[in-house]
């Protein structure tokens, strides 16, 4: 295998040295041909398997590095125009199924070991970030400032993504429909993944993992149940961490509609009515003989009242306790100072937000000036070369019109000697 490996890498050489093996070319080729040649260049075998029938068009883009030699992928090159340093720098390289570190194309989906990035969308085997150490601890892009957390660094645009969020949608959307042994493998990457985490939740989820890992290879706890506690994790996980800094319980940010309306009722009396209220009877003379408005003000505010059964006891003895009223204003300024600080939580993540994206529209503005400077430099020189070719011309011209009136000079002088010395013969001869 050795020896018929290094055949295989001098044919792919002499390729490589072979100029004239234009797209004009190969389109007189046969099929048989172009298969042949695509096998060797590529070094993909499905080529010549009969497995694999491509149109010679498809081929010959192949072979020139055009379109993607996996033939489940089959994407035009570059993907989607990309102009990133990597897809520009390595002929033949597809952003959707290969890995910039390998370089060897995968068709794996719903799996933690196949990452990609948020911006561009290239793709990385996970072990391969890790040994390039393309996934490591970075400062957090939307937690609180001087926190860090897992990001994958891409090659293509050097944008960092989290891992936290992109396993957890994983496991979230695909863990219920793994076996056993595919779960222990995304377990034992996500164990992998998250070894080296600087922050609480990703040392909480290297932690869970293992637990997991070890529960599973005993077989002290089925697929399902695993499937069901990391599930758990990562939702308490992101529950917590909706309400970082308030210093609040959950249930009093977010209050339901019966304790909002309870808070409510209890404010009513205190606010509207004196401390002390008689019991009318609305079926009484005086009651009906009372406007409208007044009757329907006094139903309300009885309904409001009798909501709460504290408020009802006491109402029947006509009196309301003051204490249960300053309660009542204290839990809903709670509620608004829990949902002032979730909104303005939610500011600062925006803001952050915002801030990650500025700087990516300046990275790609930086990109695009340092692209921009290079074109115009090499614009700028070939119109200096082309200047300079145009003056070696008119020199070359000048040269040969002095030299030409060099030589008639000689040739004259030559001349007007000959006939000099022929008159001068002619005169001796008279004399």
């Amino acid at each position: 295998m050795p020896e018929k490996r290094k055949q295989l890498v001098g044919l792919q050489k002499r390729l490589d040295r072979r100029s004239d093996l234009t797209k004009e070319t190969l389109l007189k080729c046969q099929k048989d041909q172009l298969e042949i040649l695509v096998a060797v260049k590529m070094g993909v075998g499905s080529f010549i398997s009969g497995k694999v029938q491509l149109p010679a068009k498809e081929l010959i883009e192949i072979f020139l590095f055009m379109r993607c030699r996996n033939v489940n992928c089959n994407s035009v090159l570059p993907v989607d125009d990309c102009d990133c340093k990597f897809c520009s720098a390595n002929k033949g390289f597809c952003s959707s199924c290969m890995c910039p570190v390998c370089m060897k194309f995968d068709s794996a989906n719903n799996t933690c070991s196949w990452v990609g990035c948020d911006v561009c969308s290239h793709w990385c085997h996970a072990a391969c970030g890790m040994q390039k150490n393309l996934i490591r601890p970075g400062p957090s892009l939307k937690g609180p400032s001087g926190t860090s957390e897992v990001q994958f660094h891409c090659m293509g645009c050097n944008h960092a993504s989290e891992m936290f969020g992109f396993v957890k949608d994983v496991f979230v959307l695909c863990a219920k429909d793994w076996g056993l042994e595919i779960l222990i493998k995304e377990l034992d990457c996500v164990r992998q993944i998250f070894r080296g985490s600087e922050d609480f939740k990703g040392k909480e989820l290297h932690i869970k993992a293992e637990e997991l890992l070890s529960k599973l290879e005993s077989k002290s706890i089925s697929p399902l149940n695993a499937c069901s506690i990391i599930i758990q994790f990562f939702n308490h996980a992101g529950t917590k961490l909706n309400f970082p800094a308030s210093g609040v319980p959950v249930k009093e940010l977010m209050p339901t509609e019966a304790n909002i309306g309870k808070d409510a009722s209890c404010m009513l009396p205190s606010t509207s009515t004196p401390s002390k209220y008689t019991v009318y009877n609305l079926n009484s003379s005086g009651g009906r003989h009372e406007p409208q408005m007044n009757d329907l003000r006094q139903n309300s505010l009885k309904a409001a009242l009798l909501s709460d059964p504290k408020i009802d006891d006491e109402f029947h003895f006509g009196k309301l306790s003051k204490k249960d009223g300053f309660d009542s204003i204290e839990s809903i300024v709670r509620v608004k100072e829990a949902e002032a600080s979730m909104f303005q939580s939610k500011a600062d993540e925006a803001r952050r937000e915002a801030e990650g994206y500025w700087r990516i529209i300046r990275l790609k503005s930086e990109n695009l000036e340092e692209e921009y400077a290079e074109k115009l430099g090499k614009l700028h020189l070939q119109e200096t070369k082309e200047r300079r070719r145009k003056k070696l011309e008119e020199l070359k011209v000048l040269e040969d019109s002095h030299c030409d009136y060099f030589k008639m000079k000689l040739r004259m002088q030559s001349e007007i000697k000959g006939l000099l010395e022929r008159m001068e013969a002619t005169k001796q001869q008279w004399v």
